[in-house]
Parts: C-alpha cells; sequence; structure tokens
C-alpha cells in the first residue's frame, strides 16, 4: 500500500483495490511505523511535497484498517514470521505481512516483487 500511496493517482488507486476486493483491510502494527517513514523519506529526497505526505496519511486514517499485533509479540504469528522470513529469504519486515495473509487466509497488496513470488508460493494471492 506504502508504494500506491506514493505513485502517481494514490487516491484513485486505493480507492480502485477497495471497490475490488469489498471486506476489511487489516495490516501489521509495523505499518504505522513505516508509512510516516517512506513518506518522510520521499518527502526528503523531494519526491512528494508536504501536501501529498498528509493527505496520503489521513487517507490512510479514513480507510478504518484493523491493526494486528500477534507478529509483533513472541508466539506462533512471531516464530512463524521467523520460519517465513528464514524460508524465502525475506527481511523480517516483509515476513511480518507474508505471515498476516496466511493467518487472516486474506490477499497481500504489495508491489515488492521478492515478497509477491514468496506469497505466490505460499499460496496467498498478491494485489499489485
Amino acid at each position: 500500500m506504502i508504494d500506491w500511496l506514493t505513485s502517481e493517482g494514490p487516491i484513485d488507486r486505493i480507492e480502485s483495490v477497495m471497490r475490488g476486493h469489498a471486506g476489511s483491510f487489516i495490516t501489521a502494527s509495523l505499518f504505522w511505523a513505516e508509512l510516516p517513514y517512506v513518506l518522510g523519506k520521499r518527502l526528503h529526497r523531494q519526491e512528494i511535497d508536504v501536501n501529498f505526505r498528509n493527505t496520503s496519511l489521513k487517507l490512510v486514517q479514513a480507510l478504518g484498517i484493523v491493526t494486528d499485533f500477534e507478529a509483533g509479540r513472541p508466539g506462533f504469528a512471531f516464530d512463524r514470521m521467523m520460519a517465513l522470513s528464514e524460508r524465502y529469504g525475506l527481511t523480517v519486515y516483509d515476513a511480518v505481512y507474508l505471515e498476516l495473509a496466511i493467518r487472516c487466509g486474506g490477499l497481500l497488496g504489495t508491489t515488492d516483487k521478492k515478497l509477491g513470488v514468496a506469497a505466490r508460493k505460499a499460496g496467498v494471492k498478491v494485489v499489485p
């Protein structure tokens, strides 16, 4: 989703995905730290402006995305996230999203090629 926000027409892209995939959206708690980090980095490089960053943050907050905390603490989800990272050569940051998609039986929204390949190998449908 972060890539969708920093591409052309972010609002249109997110709305299109939401219309095409009815239901609730869930993300790992990590997302809420990654989102302002990536937007801030792109703002610093002058790829986006402050208005774009602020609009994007407000848009995402308004989506009513459910936040999952399971992989961020010791337990089954944490252990599986670590195993997925090792099995597919993913960073733990990417593996947390894959673990969540597997556990919830949902789709994985990503434009990351390596994560997309790993997700498909794990039987998760990817929304690019």
